[in-house]
């Protein structure tokens, strides 16, 4: 079984449809399995589901490949002929309501406790810093 392979260079107009997965948090451990002939290793989550999916400057997907590419751990490569296959897609996460909207934008941007404790210092500076703005404009 030859899997699907998807490379960037190649299939860009494919990889885009990938583009709404994000790679695993720098705490996590990550699946790291070679793309099979190239250098591109899995970014996600160890255990996910779903295909493989390599990200590379900012964020960016730049390889996609089924777990039946025959993927090897990233000490070595085996290089394979790219499937006709179409790619598999992923579900998208897409939030439902109002609320999981605000916790998956939270959760995005603050990835620890401490974090959120920081940020919550932060906005709290930035309103005392703007309320003795005013008052020392006289605006209010």
């Amino acid at each position: 079984m030859g899997g699907v392979r998807l490379r960037v260079e190649e299939h860009a107009r494919a990889i885009r449809r990938y583009r709404h997965v994000k790679p695993a948090r720098g705490g996590s451990a990550k699946c790291s399995l070679r793309c099979p002939g190239t250098s591109h290793t899995c970014t996600l989550a160890k255990g996910h589901r779903g295909p493989h999916v390599a990200h590379g400057s900012f964020r960016k997907v730049v390889a996609v490949w089924d777990s039946g590419a025959r993927a090897e751990p990233a000490a070595r490569t085996v290089h394979r002929g790219s499937g006709a296959k179409a790619p598999i897609g992923l579900r998208s996460r897409r939030p439902a309501g109002l609320l999981e909207v605000f916790r998956a934008l939270l959760a995005r941007a603050v990835s620890s406790g401490e974090e959120l404790v920081l940020a919550i210092c932060f906005l709290a500076f930035v309103w005392f810093a703007i309320d003795w703005i005013l008052l020392i404009l006289g605006l209010f």
